[in-house]
């Protein structure tokens, strides 16, 4: 079992992510919008909060709450008894849910279905081609061992 203090530094460490992946994705619409603009926040986050610093201390902090939940939902693959399969579905699920609250409170996604769908789609892309490289250099590192095992 965890302890909280492992926890937390799982925590800690996702928050990092987290900022990080948040500065990315801002210059990532701003380069992709090409229209000269940085893009701190959506319009829609402006308008909904009233200024655009409080909408980028908004969303700031809940990027940081989204960030620590994330880090701390790397506790399933802890759990050995439950398959690669059963941790996968679990931390996607956790994850995923987490991603689609942040992104609706800051309008990271069209408020609608069809809106919600695609962002779903666009995270279990990204989320599968990130397992997918976490798990090829897994079984590199093991075949590494295993080499030196004999």
């Amino acid at each position: 079992m965890e302890t909280f203090k492992t926890f937390c530094k799982r925590g800690m460490r996702g928050i990092g992510i987290s900022v990080f992946a948040m500065h990315i994705a801002q210059f990532i619409v701003s380069f992709i919008l090409h229209d000269g603009a940085f893009y701190v926040v959506p319009p829609e986050l402006i308008a909904a909060r009233g200024s655009e610093f409080a909408a980028v201390v908004f969303q700031f902090v809940v990027g940081v709450v989204f960030g620590c939940i994330y880090g701390m939902a790397t506790a399933v693959w802890k759990y050995d008894t439950w398959g690669i399969a059963k941790q996968a579905a679990i931390h996607f699920a956790i994850t995923c849910a987490a991603y689609l609250l942040a992104g609706w409170f800051c309008f990271w996604y069209e408020h609608s279905i069809r809106g919600m769908f695609i962002d779903i789609v666009i995270f279990f892309g990204i989320y599968v081609v990130i397992w997918s490289v976490i798990m090829c250099w897994q079984h590199v590192q093991l075949k590494k061992i295993n080499k030196k095992i004999g």
